[in-house]
């Protein structure tokens, strides 16, 4: 059984760094992009990512990218 995928929507997520807890650990907070073209390269969306971090008062924690994949039988 051959499978096809196709990416169909993409969203960011630019994960900043609020504080700490009691125990050390880091509390986060993310701010979500929906609507990125699902064809862009991860280079692009990383610099893009950067980018908007830049304008933000919290540091960057990290990035993410979300993917919607189609799955279908060939």
């Amino acid at each position: 059984m051959a499978v096809l995928t196709d990416r169909v929507s993409s969203r960011l997520s630019l994960v900043f760094k609020t504080g700490e807890d009691a125990q050390g650990m880091p509390i986060l907070k993310r701010k979500a992009y929906s609507r990125i073209n699902p064809a862009a390269a991860d280079e692009a969306v990383y610099e893009i990512a950067t980018a908007l971090a830049s304008l933000q008062t919290l540091p960057l924690y990290g990035v993410e990218r979300i993917d919607t994949n189609s799955v279908e039988e060939i």
